[in-house]
């Protein structure tokens, strides 16, 4: 039976009590899970859903032999750097392929609308093939209209450049300050212009010094060799992707207008409906298999990106950023309790708080849970605990870019700016969700 008793303190209780199925002694922190650290009892009170088959089984358990086989590897090598692996070179082989077939679509419709342009039937499969190529072409998401600009928040801005200079980075363009529990560096238009988005609930939970540090960690994304970032790449998984969603049906047996004549229609279409969705299906079955190509290359990226950003602000700093990120789920809580509670004030302030208050035993719960969750072979992060543990290992860095109490209050100042708006959209989203 899983116990999740809560309550409003953070201490522990006088008495302890005996976990059910070890029987050893468990401190009860009032307000927190109640778990074993010898056994691992009730570690996760609403635990995943169990593989549904042999097949699940047999993937999950490779994911997790997978994961711990780079994790070994990586505490291996004295200095890691980016490589050209078998798995990346196929992955570009089979990005090629899909970017060639899209020219020679196109190539096909501009040499007959060349060649028999006084015919309309082939002026008509000219058009038509040109029209495929149209629809199949990469897509290229644009720069959001969200961005900041310099004048906005000049004390990120000049971090930012601080930080870019230091890895060596390409140039951001951008920055983009929204309401997740998350950071990112996205690449847009054909020019592939990079974007930092920041999210203030994460944001705000840090030191200046881990602030650094996020951001060096994202920005080394740019250097690392992540190869699910490569133009090439990425954009020809998002060509299979849309190719498989544009050609399924939305259904097998469509009636057509018409009582008899639509009938015999739409049985007629069921085979080139069928036809579709197995097309469709092996468009997103080539996704799907040149994303696993990848994984392996992208967790190895990560590792990368956490020694970068080491480098440049820290590898404490670095570390007491990875030990924030289990905190994600503290914002739905205190969110939770600001609403339903009608408080008034700063939300930042109570999720820092409730952050800040978090007993170490329950810091370890979280990290055995996120060691359960994520070593996986279908996610471009390695396990939390694993990116700690790498840190750990390599040589101590201390942090290159300092900022002067001059600074710090400016960021202080533009972030205390920031969040009216970013708390009312918080407020807002989970208001909505009630």
């Amino acid at each position: 039976m899983q116990d999740t008793d809560t309550a409003a303190q953070t201490t522990p209780t006088q008495a302890e009590r005996e976990c059910p199925v070890c029987h050893a002694p468990i401190p009860v922190y009032l307000g927190y899970v109640i778990w074993c650290d010898r056994c691992n009892w009730n570690v996760q009170p609403t635990p995943p859903e169990k593989p549904s088959s042999f097949f699940a089984t047999f993937y999950e358990r490779l994911g997790r032999k997978m994961s711990n086989d780079l994790f070994d590897e990586v505490m291996e090598q004295p200095r890691l750097k980016p490589t050209l692996t078998l798995s990346i070179t196929l992955a570009y082989a089979i990005a090629t392929v899909v970017h060639l077939i899209t020219l020679l679509i196109a190539g096909i419709g501009i040499v007959l609308l060349i060649v028999g342009w006084r015919y309309i039937p082939v002026v008509i499969f000219a058009l038509l093939f040109l029209g495929v190529a149209w629809v199949m072409r990469p897509r290229f998401t644009r720069m959001p209209p969200q961005i900041l600009a310099y004048d906005d928040i000049p004390a990120l801005y000049s971090i930012l450049n601080r930080v870019a200079e230091a890895l060596e980075s390409p140039p951001t363009k951008g920055i983009v300050i929204n309401s997740a529990f998350n950071a990112s560096l996205s690449q847009h238009g054909l020019s592939q212009k990079r974007l930092l988005t920041i999210g203030l609930p994460l944001f705000c939970i840090l030191t200046v010094e881990e602030k650094i540090a996020l951001i060096a960690h994202e920005l080394a994304h740019s250097v690392n060799g992540d190869p699910q970032r490569r133009f090439i790449i990425h954009t020809a998984l998002d060509s299979l992707l849309n190719w498989a969603y544009i050609v399924r049906p939305s259904k097998i047996f469509t009636p057509m207008p018409g009582f008899l004549v639509g009938i015999i229609a739409g049985f007629a279409m069921v085979p080139i409906n069928l036809a579709l969705i197995g097309l469709s299906n092996l468009f997103a079955y080539g996704a799907y298999g040149l994303l696993h190509l990848l994984y392996r290359d992208s967790q190895r990226a990560e590792y990368l990106a956490d020694h970068l950003a080491s480098t440049v602000a820290g590898t404490s700093h670095l570390l007491s950023l990875l030990e924030k990120l289990y905190s994600a789920n503290h914002l739905q809580m205190v969110t939770q309790r600001f609403v339903l509670g009608r408080q008034q004030g700063n939300l930042f302030v109570a999720l820092q708080q409730a952050v800040n208050e978090l007993p170490e035993r329950e810091r370890e719960r979280l990290r055995r849970v996120n060691l359960f969750e994520q070593a996986r072979l279908d996610t471009s992060h390695p396990p939390t605990v694993y990116r700690v543990a790498f840190l750990q290992a390599v040589p101590t860095t201390q942090p290159k870019i300092i900022l002067s109490p001059q600074e710090e209050k400016q960021l202080d100042e533009l972030l205390a700016r920031l969040q009216p708006a970013i708390q009312e959209r918080i407020v807002d989203t989970f208001i909505h969700t009630l």
